[in-house]
């Protein structure tokens, strides 16, 4: 073998074992389970959008960023996502897209933002590991099969998945039927 492919053979080794370390550290080589168990209630401050779930990024900011300029800080962001994108057109999944507020940030709240209390209730919750922005795109890919498998071809009922933003990671999350 010459040394030219000698050096190929390297690179390419090297490109590979790169990748695949990527894609660890990203946890696309990891498992996830299914957990039900309480979660919230949480105070949400959202906008209503609709179109490409993908091209949501936008609205996060300008709700983050609006909170943060009438002096509501918060570091949790939120997403209800109302339409199935295998069975709904790109252009008209429905959604709602903000962040997470405590109650005190609640009560002062000034008018003008749409706000509701999600309450506490039974979710099939899957923890996605937040690791930088290609984990917004990723944990998608990885977790929504995990929570189709466990629901079947039932029709649990649940009027809304919610992906719920923290700064280490992201919780999907399904109601489960009472």
């Amino acid at each position: 073998m010459n040394r030219f492919w000698k050096n190929v053979s390297v690179l390419l080794g090297l490109i590979l074992a790169i990748l695949i370390a990527a894609a660890w550290y990203m946890g696309c080589m990891g498992t996830y389970e299914v957990e039900v168990r309480s979660m919230g209630p949480y105070n949400f401050v959202y906008e209503e959008y609709t179109g490409p779930y993908t091209q949501s990024g936008p609205v996060f900011t300008r709700v983050y960023d609006s909170l943060l300029e009438d002096g509501i800080g918060t570091n949790v962001g939120m997403g209800l996502y109302y339409d199935n994108p295998d069975e709904v057109a790109q252009d008209e999944l429905y959604s709602e897209l903000g962040s997470v507020i405590d109650d005190i940030q609640a009560t002062v709240l000034p008018e003008g933002y749409n706000s509701k209390v999600i309450d506490s209730t039974e979710y099939a919750v899957v923890k996605f590991p937040y690791k930088n922005m290609l984990s917004y795109m990723i944990g998608p890919i990885m977790v929504y099969p995990v929570l189709n498998e466990y629901f079947g071809n039932e029709e649990n009922g649940a009027e809304y998945a919610i992906e719920l933003y923290t700064q280490d990671a992201i919780y999907y999350m399904i109601e489960v039927a009472q």
